[in-house]
């Protein structure tokens, strides 16, 4: 992808796991939609996301998060962490989702919107590690038929 080089760091992440490292070259405004993956889950269920991010000289307004959606059923599901620039030590990233009836993959995915403003390119560097997204509870209410 132009403008990002990823790598695994050779620092581990903050449970000694391994970290994956972007760094941005400052030279475009990097719409990112990637690293993903594609989760299974159960319909109507409760789960809770978690992920570790570092930021180092992030600049402009539009960082880096994780969105998560039902990619079968947009509506069904969407969640978004906190949007991170600027210099973060290692900080949790959490996030609560309820599938739908129908929803049994999600889509989770580090994401960074093109910034619109005037000085929009990115630069800076982001370690993430410790993904997890587990169920939480008990199932969803489900929608009476």
């Amino acid at each position: 992808m132009q403008g990002v080089a990823i790598d695994f760091d050779a620092v581990p992440g903050p449970q000694e796991s391994r970290a994956l490292r972007l760094d941005f070259s400052g030279g475009s405004n990097v719409d990112l939609a990637e690293p993903f993956e594609f989760v299974p889950v159960r319909p109507g269920t409760n789960y809770h996301f978690r992920a570790y991010m570092r930021t180092e000289d992030i600049t402009t307004e539009s960082g880096l998060r994780f969105s998560i959606i039902d990619p079968n059923h947009p509506n069904a599901v969407a969640a978004l962490t906190e949007n991170l620039t600027g210099t973060h030590g290692w900080s949790a990233l959490d996030a609560d989702v309820v599938t739908g009836n129908q929803t049994h993959f999600l889509l989770v995915r580090l994401l960074r919107a093109p910034s619109r403003l005037f000085d929009n390119r990115l630069s800076g560097t982001v370690l993430i590690a410790d993904l997890s997204l587990v169920r939480s509870g008990t199932e969803a209410e489900r929608p009476r038929q």
